[in-house]
C-alpha cells in the first residue's frame, strides 16, 4: 500500500473528521480513507445525468446570446430576479 501525508490540515477540518471518524467508529486514518474514497468514486469524477442535464440547458440559454454577456449585465439579472 502508498502511504500519503497530508500537510497544514486546517484545525476546524481535523476537529471535523475526528468527530466523524467516532460517529462512525473508525480510525481518524480508516475514516479519511473513506472521505477519499467517496469523493473518487466513478460517479463522482464524470458527470451524471442531472449534471448533463443541467449543462445542456446552460448551453441552451448560451446559444440565445451573440455575445459574452458583462459582469453590469449579470448582476443587472441577478437583482431583476430576486425582486
Amino acid at each position: 500500500m502508498s502511504a500519503l501525508t497530508i500537510k497544514n490540515v486546517p484545525k476546524e477540518i481535523h476537529e471535523r473528521l475526528k468527530k466523524q471518524a467516532e460517529k462512525n467508529h473508525r480510525s481518524l486514518n480508516q475514516e479519511i480513507l473513506h472521505v477519499l474514497e467517496q469523493a473518487t468514486e466513478k460517479d463522482n469524477l464524470y458527470t451524471t445525468p442531472e449534471k448533463e442535464a443541467f449543462i445542456l440547458k446552460a448551453r441552451e440559454i448560451r446559444a440565445k446570446f451573440k455575445r459574452p454577456l458583462t459582469l453590469a449585465e449579470i448582476n443587472k439579472a441577478k437583482k431583476q430576479g430576486r425582486l
